[in-house]
Parts: C-alpha cells; structure tokens; sequence
C-alpha cells in the first residue's frame, strides 16, 4: 500500500526539482550555447574546468546521468517502500547496459565495465562479465531464455521490461491508475507501431514474424498490426490508423515513404509532452513521482544529445530545430 502520508512532501521535492530542470520552459536556457564549455556551465553551474575538449564530452554525459539518477533515487527513496512501478524505471537503465553487455559478448569482448550505477535496484552481476549465467544469477533476467539473433535478444528485453512495468501498473487499483495508465499503454502501442515498421523496412520481414516480435499483452499490438496492410509508399492507406498524426508528412516534391525515424521521434515526443501535462494533476498520488521519473530521464535524452551536437559540430540554430527546443 502507498504511504500517502509522504507524498506532500515527496511533491514538494518534484517540484523543485523540476523547477530547476531542463524540462518545459527549462529548455530554452539552452539558447544560445554552441559550445561544450557554455553547456557545461549551464547545466553544472560551473565553468573553465581543466578538462581537454575531447575528454569533456563523454565527462559532461557521464555527469548528466548520475544526476538524474541521483535526483530519480532520491524521490523513490523518499517511499516507505519503494514502489514496484517506480523501481522498474529506475531499472530500465539496467536493461540498456545488459543489452550493451550482450551485444559485446556477440563480438566476443572479453571485458565490460561500463554500466549505469543504480544503487541497491541493480540486479545483474556485471563484474562477472563474461560469463552469462553469472552474471544473471538471482537478477530479475534470470529465467530470460538465450537468444541466437541479437535483433532478438534487444526485442526479448524490451518485452520483458513492457511486461514487468504492466504487471506493477495493474497492482495499482483502477480508479488510481488511469493517468499512468494511459501514457504507459500508448507508449507501448507506439513501441510496437515503429518496431512493425522498423522490421518491415529495414530487416524486410513477413507479416507473421512481425507480429510474433511485438507486445501483444492487453491488445496493445493492435494498431501496429493494422499498420502492417498498409502499403509502406502510399500515404493514403494510412489515412485512418490511430497514430497517423506522427508520420512523415507527404510532400508533393517528392514520393512518399514510411519513416521509422521520423515515427519513433514524433511519438517521444508525444509521450514526453503527455507526461508533462500529467505531472501536477494528481500531485497527491503516485502519478506525479512516475510522471517526474519519465521527465527526468527525458530530460537526459535532450542534453545527452545537445552535448553529441556540440561534439559533432552542429550550430545551436541545428540543434535546437533537430531536439524542438524552444526559441525564446
């Protein structure tokens, strides 16, 4: 059971937390920068750090996300009892450092060390990297079957994540649940919208091996499976699908053709812009720590990518179009 009697003041946390977060508003303070030492001022606060340009980039990535860990592990600890929903957030930096880990054991590395400290919610036995069963041994992934394509072994993680998160979600009572409920189950059935794409253009797969790679649970497959009649180079097939909204658009200087990116962009940014508006409507539930987990590490794919810009060279007129950052 929830102890309500924190969470007053577990939202008083979010909101300041938020407040000083590059997050809304909080975007547009990154007008302007086009360097990596600018970056590191505004978001650190601090500047002119004895650091080579090459070294700083992957210094300033590597201390966004022990930040929003920090702040992430800070609200969840701020529970009793840590709820089930909010851990298997947290956790979902583990699932991208196992998939990391297996991918090097596919090319035969012979070592892995970088992964994401998590604390007391880490399962996986990475320094036991190479071997696998070590590593696994009384981690939530102990019982996850092998698999012989690494496509598969990314899906198999990805549904083993979806269906822990449903599993915790619908512990929660109905009428408690709906806000989260909805920016969980469409998150899903945009997981699976791009995937059918995804496979249908770049591994150019059958309809039928499509369909045994999504999350079918809840029926959250379904519109991903009425995309699969639609032809990949006819707009017009798709003009009454659920997510048409977050296609390509069709442009008569040139022929039209389904793009997974351009999907998988538009419909992050749709779940990010749906928990933002949730994050105050229930702030004395649980709703307003999920929506404040999802924001923050939101909030670490946008200055994570800001600061590979930078890297790359990119003005920050490029950026700010590419990311949709506010221009104030």
């Amino acid at each position: 059971m929830l102890d309500t009697g924190k969470l007053p003041y577990i939202y008083a946390k979010i909101c300041g937390i938020i407040g000083n977060s590059f997050v809304g508003n909080g975007l547009s303070r990154l007008n302007g920068v086009s360097r990596l030492s600018d970056l590191d001022r505004i978001i650190f606060l601090q500047g002119n750090r004895d650091i080579p340009n090459r070294k700083l980039l992957p210094d300033i990535e590597d201390r966004i996300t022990k930040r929003v860990i920090d702040q992430i592990i800070t609200i969840v600890n701020a529970f009793n009892t840590a709820p089930a929903l909010l851990v298997q957030l947290i956790r979902n930096y583990e699932y991208d450092d196992l998939k990391a880990a297996f991918a090097a054991l596919d090319r035969g590395e012979h070592s892995f060390s970088v992964y994401t400290d998590i604390g007391k919610f880490r399962t996986v036995h990475f320094e036991a990297y190479p071997n696998r069963k070590a590593m696994l041994k009384g981690s939530i992934f102990e019982s996850l079957p092998e698999q012989k394509d690494p496509l598969d072994t990314q899906i198999a993680l990805d549904r083993h994540y979806y269906t822990v998160l449903l599993d915790a979600l619908y512990d929660i009572p109905k009428k408690k649940r709906k806000t989260i409920e909805k920016i969980i189950t469409d998150e899903i059935s945009l997981y699976n919208a791009v995937w059918a794409l995804r496979l249908r253009l770049y591994y150019q797969l059958k309809p039928e091996a499509i369909r045994e790679k999504l999350i079918a649970t809840h029926g959250l497959d379904t519109d991903a499976v009425d995309s699969l009649s639609f032809a990949v180079d006819n707009f017009a097939e798709w003009s009454h699908w659920k997510w048409k909204k977050f296609l390509n658009p069709d442009l008569p200087t040139q022929q039209w053709r389904a793009d997974p990116r351009f999907l998988q962009n538009a419909a992050s940014r749709y779940i990010y812009r749906l928990t933002f508006r949730s994050l105050h409507r229930r702030p004395l539930s649980l709703d307003s720590a999920f929506c404040f987990i999802k924001l923050k590490q939101y909030e670490e794919d946008i200055l994570t990518s800001f600061a590979e810009g930078l890297g790359l060279g990119m003005s920050n007129t490029e950026l700010s179009s590419l990311l949709e950052i506010p221009v104030t």
